[in-house]
């Protein structure tokens, strides 16, 4: 019963320009054939012509199609817009946690076995310390504008996410790690922020953790190994990128 729902939410849902057009004309279609076999059925014979039929029908049934169609395109749209909302972060308008996590998880199951890539664990430095000098708003900008800037320093197909708080995470499929530390030190190059109220000028650098990822890989796992590496480029003075290179992961992290 779901499947036969949703396959007639997709059908009356006007989703293209051609489908106000068309869905109606097959609804019509449909309701004067209807028409035309329970007229047999009751009478056993066309009691008028065809073309009649089709005109009292499609005349008949016009009002009340209109407004199922009016009201399934509704619901359907509402329904699109609410499942956004729930994988999109709405300060920054990235995918959340969520959202990157079963894009990640998709990525990676299609995939070659030989293929790789690169998970990158990504953290604004002395967030904390803008937030209590300078507000929450502008907290709020400054992490807009490290969304900005990942978004548009990135590929349009590499997957990003606000990971949570001032964190935020990446992936960067079909990578070497060599590159993928260039991307990352040119992301943690400082983020000059100059917010009206109170007026000033904010450098915001970032520290990254980045571990590669292959074909089968637990993403919960690298994920720690990232988070590791990230705590790793705090302790060496923040504003860089450190590599998870096989050693032992941190206590917090792997727990």
């Amino acid at each position: 019963m779901p499947k036969i729902i949703a396959i007639l939410i997709a059908f009356m849902s006007l989703r293209k320009p051609v489908d106000f057009v068309v869905k109606p004309l097959f609804a019509g279609l449909f309701m004067c054939l209807f028409a035309f076999g329970a007229e047999f059925y009751l009478h056993g014979e066309f009691l008028i012509d065809f073309v009649d039929l089709v005109l009292v029908t499609m005349v008949a049934s016009l009002p009340f199609s209109g407004i199922i169609f009016l009201v399934v395109t509704y619901l359907d749209r509402l329904q699109e817009r609410l499942a956004m909302m729930a994988l999109t972060d709405p300060l920054t308008q990235l995918p959340n946690r969520r959202a990157f996590l079963d894009w990640t998880t998709r990525v990676l199951s299609r995939i070659d076995a030989a293929e790789q890539g690169v998970l990158m664990l990504i953290d604004a430095d002395r967030f904390k310390s803008v937030n209590d000098n300078w507000g929450h708003a502008v907290g709020d900008l400054c992490l807009q504008r490290v969304a900005e800037r990942l978004t548009t320093e990135l590929r349009p197909f590499d997957v990003v996410g606000r990971y949570g708080g001032e964190e935020f995470v990446v992936f960067l499929p079909g990578v070497s790690m060599e590159v993928a530390y260039e991307v990352g030190t040119r992301l943690c190059r400082p983020i000059r922020i100059e917010p009206e109220q109170p007026p000033g000028r904010i450098s915001l650098t970032l520290s990254i953790g980045a571990a590669l990822v292959h074909y089968g890989d637990p993403l919960p796992d690298v994920l720690v190994q990232a988070d590791t590496a990230l705590y790793r480029a705090k302790a060496n003075g923040r504003a860089r990128v450190e590599i998870w290179d096989g050693g032992p992961l941190r206590p917090s992290a792997a727990a």
